[in-house]
């Protein structure tokens, strides 16, 4: 009666059998270390976190410099989500570094499983552009860019890749399904999926950074919270995302 299966049902879409049975022995771990009667919600969405982004490193301490970069990037993300509305949410913000060397994560939920069967072109290119949030405010509230952005570019181009040659969405090359491995790309085709990728980078950076401008009171506001807490959800984190002005 304690666990609220329908937030655990959110973190949890698209996680096969294999991973559930992880986090629950992650839980089980957790409540036999407090001394626990039972495992609660408390202990199923920390072992989430967990299985989704390691332990807690509090031993590693980031600069009072790096710690506002950090915050300034998570804040940065959380908004431009939170402006692009969609069928995630985000629920939990973190700027404690990871024992998977991860420095800050937004934990988002699905508001609705059916996003995760169908997406449309709008869908994938706000993905995108929420890729980009962490960057574009760190050039805009902290004035320069860090490395901290590497594994948003990654994933930034491995998505837009798909959407031009797996789902054949792109303006350029539309219909075209180019990943097959029995079609040869000719060189042209390979420089125009290049382009391709190059300009709708550039155009998701330009929309995050819009709505960075547009929120930038709220942004800094998020991120000295951030930096005091270290961790917000609930309904603090929820009455600060409800002011973001949407795209």
């Amino acid at each position: 009666n304690e666990i609220d299966y329908a937030q655990l049902a959110h973190l949890t879409s698209g996680m096969s059998g294999a991973g559930l049975a992880g986090i629950f022995n992650e839980a089980a771990l957790l409540a036999t270390r407090e001394g626990a009667e039972h495992i609660t919600t408390d202990h199923l969405i920390r072992a989430i976190e967990l299985v989704v982004v390691g332990f807690k490193d509090t031993a590693r301490r980031l600069s009072p410099e790096d710690r506002m970069t950090v915050a300034v990037h998570e804040a940065g993300h959380a908004i431009v989500r939170s402006a692009l509305g969609g069928h995630a949410r985000v629920s939990r913000i973190s700027i404690i570094t990871t024992s998977l060397g991860v420095m800050g994560y937004n934990l988002n939920t699905l508001e609705d499983e059916t996003g995760l069967l169908l997406r449309t072109r709008d869908e994938i290119l706000g993905d995108g552009v929420c890729l980009r949030g962490g960057r574009a405010a760190e050039q805009i509230m902290v004035g320069r860019i860090s490395t901290g952005a590497s594994d948003d570019l990654r994933r930034a181009n491995r998505l837009l890749y798909e959407f031009i040659t797996v789902y054949g969405l792109s303006e350029a090359l539309p219909h075209r399904v180019l990943h097959d491995e029995d079609i040869l790309w000719s060189e042209y085709t390979t420089q125009r999926v290049d382009e391709e990728i190059q300009r709708l980078l550039g155009e998701s950076y330009a929309r995050a950074k819009q709505i960075i401008e547009r929120n930038r009171a709220l942004a800094s506001i998020l991120a000295d919270r951030l930096v005091e807490c270290e961790e917000l959800s609930s309904a603090e984190l929820q009455t600060l995302l409800c002011q973001v002005q949407t795209d």
